[in-house]
């Protein structure tokens, strides 16, 4: 009898009040996945106190970490990483709470990795939202599963690295290991990103202060405050 694959979902859910419900729900009683979260306002994310989010991941039983507030994202995700990675999961799969799966895309995304065995990590096609829940971007292709065997810890928001063969002192970036883009003709997932709200007036700030440098606008989208819009 083979061994069931396990997943260890890696949530990132702060100030998330809009999404976080939709995201979790087709997650939920999965005998395959176990789910911890990160619920922290990453450094250069200036909000006066969680909106909520929490009480919805209390509500579905999800684990998560609120201290300590303002880390680094590769911090953050790190303390859940460790989590998972004790559970003995095969692959963790970074979930965002403004990234909408449905039930089919995640059973399709599951039967594709396993079937990929000599893959360490895969990117997955996502429609980047914009301005409104009708107008939508491709392209956009960021790192979201990784195999645990061998794994390292983040080094950046979504980049991580791996441990050299027999060593557990020696790493690798991802860049040096095996990689494939889930296709998209299996899951093309709604990224609820780029919307002309609050939440979209705070992540272009992140942005510009996250990225940027020494007060560089570096972020594709802008703030207009004479029309209170995104643009």
């Amino acid at each position: 009898m083979s061994k069931e694959i396990k997943y260890g979902i890696l949530l990132c859910a702060y100030d998330s009040i809009d999404t976080v419900e939709f995201c979790v729900q087709p997650w939920l009683n999965r005998d395959n996945c176990i789910i911890n979260a990160v619920s922290v306002p990453f450094k250069d994310y200036e909000v006066k106190g969680d909106d909520g989010t929490q009480d919805v991941l209390k509500k579905y039983n999800i684990p998560f970490f609120e201290e300590p507030k303002f880390l680094v994202e590769a911090d953050a995700r790190n303390m859940s990483l460790r989590y998972l990675k004790q559970a003995e999961v095969d692959y963790v799969w970074l979930l965002d709470a403004d990234e909408i799966y449905n039930v089919e895309e995640i059973d399709k995304i599951m039967k594709f990795v396993e079937s990929q065995s000599y893959i360490d990590w895969f990117k997955i096609n996502f429609k980047n939202y914009v301005f409104d829940n009708k107008r939508w971007t491709d392209g956009f292709c960021p790192p979201r599963i990784f195999k645990t065997e061998e794994l390292g810890e983040f080094y950046w928001d979504n980049d991580i690295s791996f441990y050299k063969k027999a060593s557990k002192e020696e790493v690798t970036r991802q860049e040096e290991r095996v990689s494939m883009i889930i296709p998209k003709g299996l899951a093309h997932v709604r990224h609820m990103t780029w919307l002309s709200n609050e939440k979209g007036k705070k992540k272009v700030e992140y942005q510009n202060r996250h990225f940027g440098h020494n007060g560089e606008h570096c972020c594709s989208y802008a703030w207009s405050h004479d029309k209170n819009e995104l643009i």
